[in-house]
């Protein structure tokens, strides 16, 4: 049984949300699991499991009233409140065969898989005004009431895969897996390949790849999209009078169905010197029928009196590739030097349903570009270390240099002005961290337990790694960079077995 409560208070807090302004996210949780494991007398294994986990989740605004967004801060308590009640229920079992020895080693397995799932969740959102330069109205949100959303799926999936040594230099991983959850209500089959080829009798060389088809699952927001509270979203001239307003509901343009993503990565892993390790990887993911959020007004109607609609379509697409070289030298004691850098493209549709619904839903959506995502670091340099130190003490220091993140230009109205993730960057990340502990180990009741006690210095240096810039080109502290992060000191306690 695993029981995790958890409060965040000024969730989102930023240099343009501040702590009056943010909410406090709670999540109350208990997860049971019960597995039965019988073996045969010729090598064969049957692994059943249930688990059940049921999580409460909430979102709570610190204070009531309006939630004003001017240019530089946000004022008035944050604009969404949720109590949400999910549970997961999930029953698998799985076959592992004798191994079989026909053309070189065969270890079978096969498997079965039911999981349901359902939620009962309260939305509530209240105004949002929007300030331009002067501190004016420039547009507002109005909500819906209150919206009570239900929904629950089930999924269904069975696999099998083999994992085949033709000879000792050469191993292949293969596997299909069917699955089908009953929202998209369609059978969707996975399969996936992999193989490991030593290279020379010394085995030096070890080069590794696979490739492979796979379905993301969909989330219980798809069936509860449509029942989102409506939107309306007003423009005020610069007199105060109003010159547009739409109200917008949300609707789902097709049946859905899961999102499809292609992968493939090769790996070479070359033993250069005694203790010293090279490794050279290219990998990359195509990901096609991703959960997309588009707006659709009738133009045709008054503009103080439009409709429009949120559509949610699987017309989204992302794209990921990296290349990656590093280094490994093995110290005495257990010790290391690791040194990484990966080169790395990450590029998709930004309204993607996953980005735009986190713990709080959007609070403004505007026009869906292809860029860079969010998260796209084009370079990334990583050097870590864990060596002993004396009276039995132990070093992880950890060098981290990475690109910044891309950002976009706004107006005014928050109108994209330019291409999207494409105004510029953040500043580079620069960090050094440390982590000193050290094993405790004690016996209770004749077994032996043991603790990690230690410390962890993040940004040892206390470089500025700003997180947030100024967007708007109507600020005048447009393209400013703000919070940056500093230096911190944690206690570490890790329980072990």
């Amino acid at each position: 049984m695993l029981i995790y409560p958890e409060k965040l208070n000024f969730h989102g807090l930023n240099a343009f949300n501040l702590q009056g302004s943010t909410p406090d996210l709670r999540r109350r949780g208990y997860l049971y699991t019960l597995r039965n494991r019988r073996d045969y007398g010729s090598g064969a294994a049957l692994v059943s499991q249930f688990s059940y986990q049921d999580l409460a989740n909430e979102v709570n605004p610190r204070g009531e009233g309006d939630y004003v967004v001017g240019l530089e801060k946000a004022q008035g308590p944050f604009y969404y409140r949720q109590q949400r009640d999910s549970t997961r229920g999930k029953l698998s079992a799985r076959y592992t065969f004798a191994p079989l020895e026909k053309a070189g080693l065969h270890r079978f397995q096969t498997g079965v898989e039911f999981v349901s799932e359902a939620y009962d969740d309260r939305q509530t959102f209240s105004p949002i005004s929007w300030l331009g330069v002067g501190d004016r109205l420039a547009f507002a949100t109005a909500f819906g009431p209150t919206a009570n959303l239900t929904a629950s799926k089930r999924e269904y999936a069975a696999y099998f895969q083999d994992k085949w040594t033709v000879s000792r230099a050469l191993t292949l991983d293969l596997g299909l897996r069917v699955e089908r959850d009953s929202i998209a209500a369609k059978w969707n089959p996975a399969y996936r390949a992999g193989f490991a080829y030593a290279v020379g009798g010394a085995s030096r060389t070890v080069l590794r790849g696979g490739a492979g088809l796979f379905y993301d699952g969909l989330s219980l927001v798809v069936p509860t999209f449509t029942q989102l509270p409506t939107r309306t979203e007003t423009t005020y001239a610069l007199s105060g009078a109003p010159i547009e307003s739409t109200a917008y509901s949300y609707a789902a343009r097709s049946r859905l169905r899961n999102p499809k993503s292609f992968g493939a990565s090769l790996q070479l892993d070359r033993e250069v010197l005694r203790d010293l390790f090279l490794r050279l990887g290219y990998q990359v993911r195509r990901t096609k029928r991703n959960l997309l959020i588009e707006t659709e007004i009738d133009s045709a109607l008054d503009p103080l009196n439009r409709t429009g609609f949120f559509t949610l379509s699987n017309d989204g697409r992302d794209n990921y590739r990296e290349w990656q070289v590093s280094t490994r030298y093995r110290l005495p004691a257990s010790g290391h030097l690791t040194l990484s850098y990966v080169r790395s493209s990450s590029v998709g549709d930004l309204n993607a349903l996953g980005s735009l619904f986190g713990a709080v839903p959007f609070r403004l959506l505007r026009e869906n570009q292809r860029a860079p995502l969010p998260f796209d670091s084009p370079n990334r340099f990583l050097a870590w270390s864990e060596v002993g130190l004396p009276f039995g003490l132990r070093a992880v220091p950890v060098v981290e240099w990475r690109s910044g993140f891309p950002y976009s230009n706004v107006d005014e109205l928050r109108n994209y002005v330019g291409p999207r993730a494409r105004a510029g960057r953040l500043p580079r990340y620069r960090s050094v961290d440390l982590q000193v502990s050290r094993l405790l180990a004690f016996n209770v009741m004749g077994k032996t337990r043991r603790i990690r006690v230690g410390v962890r210095l993040f940004n040892l240096l206390n470089d500025y790694n700003p997180q947030d810039v100024q967007e708007s080109l109507v600020s005048p502290n447009h393209g400013v960079f703000y919070r940056g992060i500093k230096r911190k000191l944690r206690m570490m306690l890790e329980f072990g077995g």
